[in-house]
């Protein structure tokens, strides 16, 4: 599946299995939109990795203006309790 310029919510994507995802996705060259509860910093230092790597993302706790900002819904992918493959 040809997952390039797609929109992808990672959600817990400022640290840890999340942020890899992210970083995963974008390195894919999916825009990745990096959602967070608590850690601002850590989520921006994640925006700023999935940028190096060409996403066009938006950092946020809402999801309604940042699907609008990234270029909407295209598809759902769920990975609690699995993982991503290369």
């Amino acid at each position: 599946m040809d997952i390039r310029g797609g929109v992808v919510i990672v959600t817990g994507s400022a640290t840890g299995v999340g942020a890899a995802c992210a970083k995963l996705l974008a390195s894919k060259g999916c825009n990745v939109v990096i959602n967070y509860t608590k850690s601002e910093a850590d989520a921006r230092e994640t925006q700023a990795a999935c940028e190096a790597l060409g996403s066009r993302r938006c950092s946020s706790r809402r999801m309604s203006p940042t699907m609008r900002t990234a270029g909407g819904w295209r598809r759902q992918r769920s990975t609690a309790g699995g993982g991503l493959t290369g």
